[in-house]
């Protein structure tokens, strides 16, 4: 689960601190991008993943999105999501210290982080594996999944980019002789 833990001042000075637009409607509204995509053809099929429990309760998004890659060519990639939950410390009526999740908060700032890159792609600003880069999934042979942005995390860690950037066709060395005329 990605989880964010602010102070009660940090949390309160965040954009959708103060939503009282439930987190359910919020996925709802999100719901409705998917319908969209749908409707124009992207969007092959998604579903929800809800996993953990009443206190660290996560919700997945997986897309599968069928993009044009050429005039000709239409490519299948697999795309997943999970909102960042957002916790504020704060006291309570003991004046003891506790975390609280904000669903609500989380959700709202999901939906507008997803609907912008969207309606970026849907402008032309950006492509939309260029966009959701991160969220492609690969699928490990053990029946594992990675996305690119949790292998992009690994290969920095352990520092292989340059690795991972060589080129490694084969040259093969020909010999020509020049005949003058």
């Amino acid at each position: 689960m990605n989880r964010l833990i602010l102070t009660n001042k940090e949390f309160m000075t965040m954009a959708y601190a103060s939503t009282t637009v439930a987190w359910t409607k919020t996925k709802g509204e999100i719901e409705g991008i998917l319908y969209d995509l749908r409707s124009k053809g992207v969007l092959k099929k998604h579903g929800w993943v809800t996993e953990g429990g009443a206190d660290d309760e996560v919700d997945t998004l997986y897309m599968e999105l069928e993009i044009p890659v050429s005039d000709t060519q239409l490519r299948t990639i697999n795309l997943k999501f999970q909102p960042t939950m957002i916790y504020r410390e704060k006291r309570d009526k003991h004046k003891r210290r506790v975390t609280v999740i904000e669903k609500n908060t989380s959700w709202r700032l999901f939906y507008w982080h997803f609907k912008s890159k969207m309606e970026a792609v849907q402008y032309g600003l950006v492509t939309m594996e260029n966009e959701f880069m991160s969220n492609i999934m690969h699928y490990l042979e053990d029946g594992g999944e990675v996305t690119f942005g949790e292998a992009l995390k690994m290969i920095l860690l352990e520092d292989k980019v340059g690795m991972l950037l060589e080129d490694k066709r084969e040259s093969k060395v020909i010999q020509v002789e020049v005949v003058e005329p």
